[in-house]
């Protein structure tokens, strides 16, 4: 959800979008700026036979997203939501909890188109340390237009963060990290878009 859009103008991108496949379910979000993409692989209960389920996208209004994610923290136990679509709407149910939501209507962007079939350079790095020092260097960042510099050192195995705010000063920090890259040797970020996505831990 932290990747949706707040311009209401843009309506469509103020939700999550929601495929159903035969082999799961693909959750996806952009606000134009930034593209996240969660996609969860079907598990049949033992004993139990599959279900042909025939393939349909719908997407959901972030808010009310927001509070089936209050709904399932504030539910003790391990029951599923179930989701039932209509043509308009969509309801999630958990235990004796309904949340009714309108779809968004508008034809989602074809975010497939703007991803690589595969990357030829890879950095691994772990992501606490990772976020713990871009949140101490964002505080320059917020100076200079939230611009967060990234080098990339192959030979040393590790990567320098950086940023140069005029009259105020400049910061940098440096972690090891497994990179299987001769190139790109800087790219910049925005460090609150960084900061969102890497605070969020997918949890099996």
């Amino acid at each position: 959800m932290f990747a949706t859009s707040s311009d209401e103008t843009k309506q469509v991108l103020t939700g999550v979008h929601l495929k159903v496949q035969p082999d799961g379910l693909e959750f996806v979000a952009t606000d134009g700026h930034r593209l996240a993409i969660v996609h969860t692989e079907s598990v049949i209960p033992e004993g139990q036979e599959a279900t042909q389920i025939k393939d349909f996208e719908a997407t959901i209004p972030a808010k009310a997203l927001k509070e089936v994610e209050r709904m399932i923290g504030m539910n003790s136990s391990s029951s599923s939501v179930a989701l039932k679509f209509d043509e308009s709407q969509v309801i999630f149910e958990l235990g004796e909890q309904c949340l009714t939501s309108r779809k968004l209507e508008g034809q989602y962007p074809v975010y497939q188109e703007l991803l690589p079939n595969k990357f030829t350079n890879q950095i691994n790095v772990d992501r606490k340390k990772l976020l713990g020092a871009v949140e101490r260097i964002a505080v320059l960042a917020d100076q200079k237009n939230n611009i967060l510099k990234c080098t990339i050192d192959s030979v040393n195995q590790e990567i320098s963060l950086s940023v140069e705010a005029q009259d105020i000063g400049s910061g940098r920090e440096s972690m090891a990290a497994r990179i299987s890259t001769d190139e790109p040797e800087e790219i910049a970020f925005n460090v609150k878009y960084l900061i969102e996505g890497l605070k969020v831990r997918l949890v099996g």
